[in-house]
């Protein structure tokens, strides 16, 4: 567990299992599927006619697909904010921030914290990373990977990230 954390520390990147990757991705499946699917159900009997509506399908299904897929790759980014603080103030730091924003611990390790936002009618849950290194906090929030595929926080893993910022900030930790 401790190599896999510190390859994210090196890379700035959070790390995934194949099974979490397929769901992160899910939906670039799905838009690249569906012309597929059509060319496959209709290609014998696609007349002229038709033959440009499939193209102009195509089209935007893979062009959203591109586009969505740079979202979810760029999600997995950390945000680095730079402070140099003990394994003692990271801890105090997530206990004050769970109770703030309902984090719960899954699990944690020196220099690491997991936690999740249970199930919300906005979103199926939320998964959050921290990790302490030197001089710097990352700071990763994205749609649970253990439940269903999510598209859309509604601005919690934003306010996640923010809320770490305003915390180390007002603590004079960060500028």
């Amino acid at each position: 567990m401790e190599q896999i954390f510190d390859n994210m520390r090196k890379t700035g990147r959070l790390r995934l299992d194949k099974t979490q990757t397929l769901m992160h991705y899910f939906f670039v499946l799905v838009l690249v599927g569906i012309p597929l699917l059509i060319a496959l159900l209709l290609r014998n009997s696609i007349g002229d006619a038709y033959k440009t509506a499939f193209y102009v399908i195509t089209a935007i299904c893979l062009t959203l697909a591109a586009a969505y897929s740079l979202r979810q790759y760029r999600s997995l980014r950390f945000k680095v904010f730079h402070a140099a603080l003990t394994e003692q103030e990271f801890r105090d730091m997530f206990e004050h921030l769970a109770k703030e924003m309902h984090w719960i611990a899954e699990y944690s390790g020196e220099g690491y914290i997991v936690a999740t936002i249970e199930f919300r009618w906005t979103n199926w849950g939320t998964l959050i990373t921290l990790i302490r290194d030197r001089d710097r906090i990352l700071v990763n929030s994205i749609c649970d990977l253990h439940r269903k595929p999510s598209t859309i926080s509604w601005g919690q893993n934003r306010r996640n990230v923010e809320a770490v910022y305003t915390y180390l900030r007002e603590r004079g930790f960060s500028s």
